[in-house]
């Protein structure tokens, strides 16, 4: 008889959505994590409103008594209705951070470090006046500068201005899944079950990634702070993200207290500078070498292995 290529082809399917979600959570590991989140923004997205990708996310932060931090880039909320989404988050005592006004790329030709803190000082006007703004910057893509002139200078006006990294130790593309749950919506998907069930086992298998990785640099697991971001796809897959988390041994704690870890006091001397935290400490040690893939995380990383999903 002869093989039917299709039926082959889904059973190939099946066979790696199984061995991506038993690799992911084939161990139970003992790590606290907090949420942290970026890019919160004023869309409309298919069937779903910013309002609703806002209330939907912080409903299910409140269900799990956590309290995360929001990092705002100030372009995306620059309005009376951006503002709204900041003062919901502010009024349920989440914390608010420094994202940037713009998003732009902390690097060299085009980037200097005038102009980049021009851009970050824009920033404080949207977030002035919050109650729960906090002293804490991330850099746009977790790219701290490619040159030492860069990286020491905005070091240095952090230290300044008595701003701390908003770092991140589990680095993750949530951002290309939700992309991509959003292209599959405007054809018509209903069932977002595989999405979250790829979503999940990608965290997961990230949160085990970077644990490791910081048990061999630092010979312990850290508390981490995870990078999520603020969009459909966590609006409508947080909360099994989090049950999912916590059934992995994972205690979720809140974001404030992950960054009281001795791991802020860290500043790795390495160009360029940035990504994960746990990663540019590896990078550092220059132990790691062809171990430690650049950038960190990327949406093409995890391409090839939705397209044969087909997601």
């Amino acid at each position: 008889m002869k093989p039917d290529p299709l039926k082959w082809m889904n059973h190939f399917k099946c066979l790696l959505l199984t061995s991506i979600l038993f690799f992911s959570q084939r161990e139970v590991f003992a790590v606290d994590l907090a949420i942290t989140m970026d890019d919160p923004m004023v869309e409309q997205s298919n069937e779903m409103s910013y309002q609703d990708v806002n209330e939907m996310i912080l409903k299910t932060l409140a269900d799990n008594h956590l309290k995360a931090f929001l990092f705002v880039c100030g372009k995306r909320v620059d309005t009376v209705q951006g503002k709204s989404i900041l003062k919901a988050w502010d009024d349920q005592g989440h914390g608010l951070g420094d994202h940037s006004y713009s998003h732009l790329l902390f690097e060299t030709p085009k980037m200097t470090l005038a102009k980049f803190i021009s851009d970050v000082d824009r920033n404080d006007a949207i977030l002035h006046g919050f109650r729960h703004r906090v002293p804490f910057f991330r850099f746009p893509f977790l790219h701290e500068g490619n040159t030492e002139e860069l990286r020491d200078g905005f070091r240095k006006y952090l230290h300044e201005h008595h701003l701390k990294n908003g770092y991140v130790t589990v680095d993750a593309s949530d951002w290309y899944i939700s992309e991509r749950l959003v292209t599959a919506q405007k054809s018509g998907l209903k069932n977002l079950s595989k999405y979250r069930d790829y979503y999940i086992s990608h965290i997961l298998n990230r949160v085990h990634y970077y644990d490791q990785l910081a048990q061999k640099v630092l010979g312990r697991s850290p508390k981490h702070t995870l990078l999520i971001h603020h969009n459909v796809l966590n609006a409508l897959c947080l909360g099994d993200l989090i049950q999912a988390l916590k059934k992995a041994g994972i205690k979720m704690i809140n974001a404030q207290d992950a960054y009281l870890d001795p791991l802020a006091m860290e500043s790795p001397e390495i160009v360029p500078a940035g990504q994960s935290l746990i990663w540019a400490l590896a990078k550092a040690t220059g132990k790691f070498g062809s171990e430690l893939r650049y950038p960190g995380e990327d949406g093409d990383y995890q391409k090839a292995e939705m397209d044969s999903l087909g997601l």
